[in-house]
């Protein structure tokens, strides 16, 4: 796998990164077929930046688990990999216009963008809570009930404590009214940053997140962040969305090989590591 070269940047903040060991150019493990949605000899990936840390900018390049990843995963099918910078919103078009063969951007497994295509999955995602390491311990659920939380605002952590979207009659708050206990309080933050310095303030209990933006925090924050056990919740999957085509079975069981191959030999593993997300 490439090493990383750059220095990644979210919110503001500079991360600092566990620097990879040599470069090896890995030994193909597979070779797509002609009639494969890969026909130009480049691996074209979608990407959103601003989901770290999956995808984050440094400079003008996207870099991150999911860029690291991929570039892993054409190296073992004998491509080059080519990124191309999108939108949420547009990501599903890109795909249906052909401008790229697969979207790997953390995306989950019942997202809109990943509707009625074939997919892979790469990444069991879950949501936790981080709260500092001088805060009184929250055991459970249940602790949280009459305190404020932290989330990012439009997050599905913020639908999950209101019982709102996917989470409609089975929401945090909603479990502890009808214990009898007080409601929780969830406190919107517009940025990662914002959300960090709720939590090292004070002013919340802890913050509600997903669990690879959780360990990329406590990475960089490692003196002052921890993830609290009692507390996950609402598992779930990402997933690599390969575009429609007379070739797409071929690319999935492909890029399913791939991605073996690469947990066989510890790549996966050290690339999830590298921004602190747990494999």
């Amino acid at each position: 796998m490439a090493a990383l070269g750059l220095v990644a940047t979210i919110a503001g903040c500079t991360p600092t990164l566990t620097k990879p060991g040599p470069t090896v150019t890995p030994t193909p493990v597979v070779t797509l077929a002609p009639g494969s949605v890969v026909h130009d000899g480049d691996l074209t990936v979608c990407m959103v930046p601003g989901h770290a840390p999956q995808v984050m900018t440094s400079g003008d390049q996207l870099v991150g688990t999911d860029p690291d990843l991929a570039r892993a995963i054409a190296s073992r099918l004998g491509l080059a990999l080519a990124i191309t910078s999108t939108t949420d919103g547009q990501i599903r078009q890109q795909l249906d216009d052909g401008k790229c063969d697969v979207a790997m951007s953390a995306i989950r497994s019942g997202d809109p963008a990943a509707a009625s295509l074939g997919t892979v999955p790469y990444l069991q995602v879950s949501q936790v809570l981080l709260q500092t390491k001088s805060s009184s311990p929250v055991a459970g659920q249940n602790d949280l009930c009459g305190k404020s939380v932290g989330v990012l605002d439009g997050s599905d952590e913020q639908a999950a404590i209101a019982g709102t979207g996917s989470h409609e009659g089975r929401g945090l708050s909603e479990a502890c009214t009808a214990s009898g206990k007080p409601a929780i309080t969830a406190l919107a933050f517009n940025s990662p940053d914002s959300a960090l310095a709720s939590v090292i303030g004070g002013s919340v209990v802890g913050w509600l997140v997903d669990s690879p933006l959780a360990g990329f925090e406590v990475q960089q924050h490692a003196d002052q962040l921890t993830r609290v056990d009692g507390v996950t919740m609402n598992t779930d999957t990402e997933v690599i969305v390969i575009r429609a085509g007379a070739g797409q079975a071929d690319t999935i069981n492909a890029i399913g090989l791939a991605l073996a191959a690469m947990e066989k030999d510890g790549t996966y593993q050290r690339t999830l590591q590298k921004y602190g997300v747990q494999p």
